[in-house]
């Protein structure tokens, strides 16, 4: 049964659980790296957003569905993302123009966070509250602050580190984190068939 009552002590424990999940978690790592190579108004928006859609999805899923994504596809699509993702940014040159002030920025960006949020911890999270009975607006509204908490975070330690580290060198580090990310993703998903 869903619930839709506001519940003080539901909101404050999703919102510890969810940031409990997400600390340091690939999507607050992508989050911080993004934000120091573009627009740090536009990561923090693709972030939150493809965070959050994917995690409503979830409370969606345990509330009224019966489907479930293999994780091995999602992981599958994540890894490819983020290889081809970090290929793509090692060829461009140090300014990144093309995706700082793009219309498509929060898009790629809304793109990448939200895959890597498929089968991830923060969902089993998610789940879990609303399978043992969180109402759903709680929920919601913990996953809410969660969101913006560790995404804004995330974008606020990212502007700092650009500040700190100017550059391409900073470019190029980002560069192969996002192909080490997308090629631990792959070997996750090819181990677990």
């Amino acid at each position: 049964m869903v619930h839709f009552t506001l519940d003080f002590k539901t909101i404050f424990s999703a919102f510890i659980l969810i940031s409990l999940a997400e600390l340091a978690d690939k999507t607050q790592i992508v989050t911080l790296i993004l934000s120091t190579r573009m627009n740090v108004i536009r990561v923090f928006l693709g972030s939150f957003f493809g965070f959050t859609l994917v995690n409503i999805l979830c409370m969606l899923l345990a509330c009224y569905l019966n489907f479930f994504i293999p994780v091995f596809l999602a992981k599958l699509f994540s890894s490819l993302l983020f290889i081809v993702f970090g290929f793509l940014s090692l060829k461009m040159d140090s300014s990144i123009d093309d995706l700082n002030g793009g219309e498509n920025s929060i898009y790629t960006i809304f793109l990448l966070v939200s895959s890597l949020e498929l089968a991830d911890k923060t969902n089993i999270a998610v789940l879990g509250l609303i399978w043992n009975g969180a109402d759903l607006l709680s929920a919601f509204l913990g996953l809410i602050l969660s969101g913006i908490i560790m995404m804004g975070s995330a974008c606020i330690l990212g502007c700092k580190m650009k500040v700190a580290f100017k550059g391409s060198r900073l470019q190029r580090i980002s560069s192969i984190v996002f192909i080490l990310i997308g090629v631990a993703l792959l070997l996750e998903a090819l181990l677990s068939t």
